[in-house]
């Protein structure tokens, strides 16, 4: 059995941190639209909340409420392997923070740019494009450029979108598709880069995304589009008042990866 996405992931901050044992939570925040995760580093990581997917008990999201600041940042990246999706969030969170530690070290590594990711993206004039998730901005810009748009999501109804279950039969026929990185929050993103395996170009976007690009690659990835927190107490704050991407604009900056051409 091959491992999960998650466990490779764990794999790498933990032979790639080696303090893991000594740095600490400092404070946990499930907004609205995103949880976030601070460490006593400072560094801060961001996972989709995804409240509509949640089981919430009266006014409960999280069973665990009131313990996690001060805990083991390697304990709580263990969340990410859970099924309850508010623990899944924190622990995903928490590993995209840990994952900023390497990418510090590591950027050489890989071909990174600042560009609007559709500009980042090879979309022509003659491709079909499936995007999961619904990013309302690229939405106009891919309608002009490309022959034909999908777009799925869970749960919404507008005249654009088609349910998600829909991309089970869509996507594998795409030449482009675009896969929400708040996927990883509910363990559907492997099965969504299994889908469009056969496609030319394959994102993964969005502040879930935040964490070490190598497994998404190792899956068929080809670009992989996340953001680098420039004021972790801004974004937080911004979760604390239900803001999402949008708000985090003036505290982070947004960056495209890819695999450095040898």
């Amino acid at each position: 059995m091959h491992a999960t996405l998650i466990d490779e992931l764990i794999k790498i901050i933990r032979d790639g941190i080696p303090e893991l044992n000594k740095i600490r939570v400092e404070e946990v925040c499930i907004g609205l639209g995103y949880t976030g995760v601070l460490l006593d580093t400072g560094h801060l990581g961001v996972a989709a909340t995804l409240l509509g997917e949640m089981s919430i008990d009266c006014c409960e999201v999280l069973e665990r409420a009131g313990e996690l600041a001060g805990s083991s940042a390697g304990e709580l990246m263990m969340l990410a392997r859970s099924w309850d999706l508010g623990e899944s969030a924190v622990g995903v969170a928490t590993l995209n923070a840990l994952s900023q530690m390497i990418l510090e070290k590591r950027r050489g590594e890989y071909a990174i740019s600042s560009k609007d990711f559709i500009d980042e993206l090879d979309v022509r004039r003659g491709d079909v494009v499936g995007m999961v998730g619904y990013f309302e901005p690229f939405i106009p810009r891919l309608k002009e450029i490309c022959k034909k748009l999908y777009v799925f999501e869970r749960g919404m109804r507008r005249p654009e979108t088609l349910p998600d279950t829909a991309a089970e039969h869509i996507l594998p026929e795409v030449d482009v598709a675009i896969l929400t990185g708040s996927a990883i929050v509910n363990k559907s993103l492997e099965h969504l880069l299994e889908l469009a395996r056969n496609a030319r170009e394959v994102g993964v976007v969005g502040p879930s995304a935040g964490f070490i690009p190598d497994p998404l690659f190792e899956r068929g990835a080809t670009v992989v589009g996340g953001m680098e927190v420039i004021d972790p107490r801004g974004v937080m704050r911004v979760i604390k008042e239900g803001g999402g991407t949008r708000r985090f604009k003036p505290y982070v900056k947004f960056m495209n990866f890819r695999r450095r051409r040898m």
